[in-house]
């Protein structure tokens, strides 16, 4: 019995965010799409790239794995 072993390769960006302004807009861009979902406002399909985010503001450093839209 042969197994398909195929490994579906996929691009990861890498986004880089620091600074106290960039983590704000960081943060509020997240809130504001949060809303937008629960209100259902926003409807539209969008084209996704997996992308890891990394967020620094001073000693703070984390970093999470998004679909952010593909940019044009």
């Amino acid at each position: 019995m042969a197994q398909d072993s195929t490994v579906k390769k996929t691009t990861v960006l890498t986004e880089r965010v620091y600074g106290f302004w960039e983590v704000m807009g960081y943060v509020g861009g997240k809130l504001t799409g949060e809303l937008s979902t629960r209100l259902n406002i926003d409807s539209k399909e969008k084209d996704t790239v997996l992308t890891e985010v990394k967020v620094e503001l001073g000693w703070i450093k984390f970093t999470r794995m998004e679909d952010r839209p593909v940019k044009e």
